[in-house]
């Protein structure tokens, strides 16, 4: 064998350094070697690299602990390049271990291992694990602040995969805050080849919040950013390929997935976990968009090409398979082969729950909500379709157990995200599961009553209604009774500082996130240290259709209208009967609702009603069909279906005689659900006043009224008076009046109060209902918004009157009910509001809110109260003008209707009877304590023996 003279040199000089290596100690062994893995890692020679990182680890292991944490994150980190997740989790539990013996706590190395471990059990769908450790990044950032200016890119990569993690809980709006907070943090640090990854994930969750146009700004963004033919690259046009599908802009989507497959096929990159997942997304996403365009072959030809590509290189099951099991199965439905499309939802729902058996899960079951919730839809749609050609009584009830399913998923899903805004959306995305859930409910009511009873029924109603109020409003209350006065005291601290940024047109963005951020870590916290209040958040509320008998009196029925498709369904609840009637929807009621609407809200001046015909009409479809349940009924509680919530019943005619409203045979009380009118959390609060305070309540304690405009006070020429001082002297109470009812003033007032009245000007915003304002008095912040509203400490609120023009107006949610100012007072916990649906005039209003407040203050219950005093203005003769029912029809009820004072006929109104009774049991008492002492003093005089003489 012939060596060259260039070969003798090199093995010479090697056998001198290996020479030299041999004689050296762990510790410069392990120097040499970790020089060599960060040389490798360069390379993108990842398991080079990991080579060299393990043996510098073992060199160290025993003999320094800090340092083979920190060489514990170096591996973990080549190990997740390619795609090596449970030897990174388990290289990083090492870490964790080491950093046990540390004298000193290593809050640096403790938030590398964390901020990968979140991630890392994220990609193994250890939804558990992964919220864990990301809490635990986030404690630590939290605990030591220097942490982000000494290791920047860690931070920023956790902000941006926090956000991610966030994305999979549907928490969307707080998954953006993280999301701009990892950007501005790219832009102040000067890491500009991370902002096209940062600006990816932003694109992503506004495809997320269905706002496709900024999602594709910042998509292209990221492509303009990074152009370097490399597999980031080809990950970022995987994303524009997505966005242009949820644009349907089908053609531009495709193109799109066919230039990625070059780029994939020209660069040839190692054969890595980031690689596959790229590739396959392509034949998903075209397999979408013919999907979309009704080429169902194309499309199911493109899911098995990614379907196979994901069997042929992934072990674990993941959401890609999920979704493209989903696609497999609605494609399987078009072509009505619903065994297919069963079987493929299944494996869905294996992927996306914990639990195989779906009848006890929970909230830590569901590893994709998203995907659980729309993988038990479609079963029930598959399962519906399918008794619909088989009429088989066993179809039937797998469709209701799949649509109970998709409902408790529901429920479930979304009960840690505060956001109104967010949890709103998310009720209306899932909405159109419950049109087809009720036609389903009933069908199987009317066929099989015994195995889908009336009271299963009732639960899907309730279900259909205000899930979200009914979960805010209990939370609310459950902080009150779990939670510290301090750690409440410090959330209202953090809510009025953002309270400060809401309304304004410019604010400092970056200032806004951090304190958002602040806010999420806090609210962390609690969860973490109170589990009564943890515990209280996914407690799930129990109220069924007994329940609401028990409550219910002979004199009140309980009525829920849904409107779904071409059906009305009405459930009639009485004290000893519940039953639903189902009625086809005639083209002429619709005609009716319009007429009445542009009737009751238009200022009809000096005209006469023109309605009476529609009202006569809506009566007779409406309640005339229920008549025999009401029979001997006084009281009406009624949920309405959002196609007439503007509708108040007591406008409604039964035809018998000229004007016979409603409001003269029964009170109406108004709500969202039965479980938010029944089992409002502040009732049993309420109720557990002392006998003294509910004997003789203090008015002026228990009232605040809060009028900003006075007409007899000097005002602003832009600002019209609402109320005048004989008005307010009528009500009593506290007040805040003029340049006293500013919102600084009333954040900082005693809202302890039963009754809070407000006057004031109001302001909906037709398109986002949290740009709706309160107008208080003009000072540097005057709007209290929606959100404002919601924050207010209502809890021991038992009613709220509204006296402002359409606060009973707004958006609707489908699944949710009407969004306006009203519903505000309701989220911050107060059980009952009196409000307007649409412009009120002040003397009307003026009338009808004195009256109120005289006949509440006489003990009448509140929808008593409401009637009486709108038949009083009926039957004026100082207020002939104010007949018309657009001046007091608007005057209505959303909540508790039972009395708030005690009944002053018992207790106050016969004084002199009282001044007498308690005179005559003076004289009683004194009568008989005297003839007491003369039997005592015969007794003793009759055994009193003589002396002896």
């Amino acid at each position: 064998m012939r060596f060259s003279l260039r070969s003798i040199v090199g093995m010479y000089l090697w056998s001198i350094s290996f020479g030299a290596i041999g004689q050296q100690t762990p510790t410069s062994k392990a120097d040499y070697h970790q020089k060599k893995a960060e040389h490798f890692s360069q390379l993108d020679s990842s398991r080079l690299a990991i080579i060299h990182y393990q043996k510098a680890y073992q060199l160290v292991s025993r003999i320094d602990n800090n340092r083979a944490a920190d060489l514990c994150v170096d591996i973990c980190s080549e190990y997740y390049k390619i795609g090596d997740f449970k030897s990174a989790i388990s290289i990083c539990q090492k870490g964790l271990y080491h950093l046990r013996f540390l004298s000193t706590l290593s809050d640096t190395t403790h938030f590398k291992l964390y901020s990968f471990l979140g991630p890392l059990h994220q990609q193994q769908s250890n939804t558990d694990s992964s919220y864990f450790y990301f809490q635990q990044a986030e404690q630590t950032l939290e605990r030591n602040i220097s942490i982000e200016t000494r290791l920047p890119t860690y931070v920023l990569y956790h902000y941006n995969n926090q956000g991610r993690m966030l994305l999979n809980f549907q928490d969307y709006k707080r998954s953006m805050v993280y999301f701009q907070k990892a950007r501005a943090m790219a832009i102040k640090y000067g890491r500009k080849e991370t902002i096209p990854y940062v600006s990816s994930s932003i694109a992503e969750c506004y495809d997320l919040l269905e706002d496709h146009q900024q999602a594709l700004q910042y998509r292209r963004e990221t492509l303009r950013l990074h152009n370097q033919p490399d597999l980031d690259r080809a990950a970022y046009l995987s994303g524009l390929a997505w966005t242009f599908y949820k644009l349907g802009r089908y053609a531009a989507s495709l193109a799109t997935s066919q230039n990625t497959l070059r780029l994939l096929e020209k660069i040839h990159p190692e054969n890595t976990t980031a690689y596959f997942t790229i590739l396959l997304k392509q034949y998903w996403f075209m397999g979408a968009c013919f999907y979309d365009q009704q080429k169902y072959q194309e499309a199911d030809r493109n899911v098995n090409q990614a379907l196979g590509i994901y069997q042929a290189n992934f072990t674990v099951k993941s959401e890609n398979l999920a979704s493209l099991y989903l696609l497999k199965a609605q494609i399987a439905l078009q072509k009505q082969d619903y065994i297919q499309a069963l079987k493929s939802l299944d494996k869905v729902l294996q992927v996306a729950l914990v639990k195989s058996k779906t009848d006890s899960l929970t909230v830590s079951d569901i590893k994709n909500p998203k995907l659980s919730v729309l993988a038990a839809q479609y079963k029930a749609w598959a399962w519906q379709r399918k008794y619909q050609n088989s009429h088989l009584i066993s179809d039937l009830s797998e469709a209701t157990n799949a649509y109970e399913l998709a409902m408790h998923l529901q429920q479930l899903t979304g009960k840690s995200i505060e956001d109104k805004q967010m949890r709103l959306l998310l009720s209306e995305q899932k909405f159109s599961l419950y049109p087809e859930a009720i036609r389903m409910g009933y069908e199987a009511h009317r066929r099989n009553p015994r195995h889908f009873g009336i009271t299963r029924l009732f639960r899907w109603f309730e279900a259909f209604q205000a899930n979200h109020l009914n979960d805010a409003v209990r939370v609310t209350m459950a902080k009150k009774r779990t939670l510290p006065p301090h750690i409440l005291d410090e959330e209202m601290r953090i809510e009025r500082q953002l309270m400060a940024f809401r309304g304004k047109q410019s604010i400092d963005t970056i200032i806004y996130n951090d304190l958002q951020i602040r806010g999420y870590r806090f609210k962390q916290n609690l969860l973490a240290h109170y589990p009564a209040y943890y515990r209280s958040i996914y407690q799930a509320a129990h109220f069924s259709l007994p329940e609401l008998q028990q409550t219910l009196n002979n004199q009140t029925a309980y009525l829920s209208y849904i409107w779904q498709n071409d059906c009305l369904y009405t459930m009639v609840i009485t004290r000893d009967k519940a039953e639903v009637i189902c009625q086809p929807i005639p083209k002429r009621l619709a005609y009716c609702l319009k007429d009445l609407q542009q009737q009751l809200s238009y200022n009809p001046g000096l005209g006469r009603y023109t309605g009476t015909e529609s009202a006569v009409y809506c009566y007779q479809y409406l309640v005339e069909t229920l008549k025999k349940q009401l029979v001997g009924k006084q009281s009406l509680v009624i949920s309405r279906d959002p196609k007439f919530q503007f509708l108040p019943f007591e406008v409604l005619e039964t035809g018998q005689k000229r004007h016979d409203y409603m409001l003269g045979k029964f009170a109406i009380a108004y709500t969202y659900s039965a479980q938010w009118y029944w089992q409002h959390p502040a009732k049993s609060k309420i109720n557990n006043e002392t006998w003294l305070e509910k004997l003789f309540p203090n008015l002026r304690k228990n009232t605040l009224v809060i009028t900003p405009f006075v007409a007899e006070k000097q005002l602003d020429s832009h600002w019209k008076p609402v109320s005048n001082l004989k008005e307010i002297k009528k009500i009593g109470g506290e007040a805040l009046l003029t340049t006293k009812a500013t919102k600084t003033a009333l954040l900082n007032t005693d809202l302890q109060k039963k009754v809070i009245h407000i006057a004031t000007h109001a302001f909906v915003d037709s398109v986002d209902s949290f740009n709706s304002y309160l107008q208080l008095y003009p000072d540097h912040d005057s709007h209290l918004y929606f959100d404002d509203i919601c924050h207010l400490p209502l809890q021991n609120t038992a009613l709220v009157v509204l006296g402002a023009c359409e606060a009973d107006k707004g958006n609707i949610v489908q699944g949710e009910g009407v969004l306006s100012l009203a519903r505000a007072f309701a989220y911050a916990g107060a059980q009952a509001v009196v409000t307007t649906s649409w412009e009120a005039n002040n003397d009307a209003i003026s009338f009808l809110s004195s009256g109120l407040h005289l006949y509440l203050q006489q003990g009448y219950p509140i929808d008593k109260a409401i009637q009486q005093v709108r038949l009083d203005l009926l039957n004026s003769e100082e207020y002939t003008q104010y007949k018309h029912p657009y001046y007091w029809a608007n005057y209505t009820l959303l909540g508790n209707h039972d009395a708030i004072y005690p009944n002053k006929f018992i207790f106050f109104k016969p004084f002199k009877i009282w001044i007498v009774g308690i005179i005559l049991l003076i004289v009683a008492s004194t009568l008989w304590i005297k003839r007491q002492k003369i039997t005592l003093w015969v007794l003793s005089s009759r055994t009193t023996t003589k002396p002896i003489k």
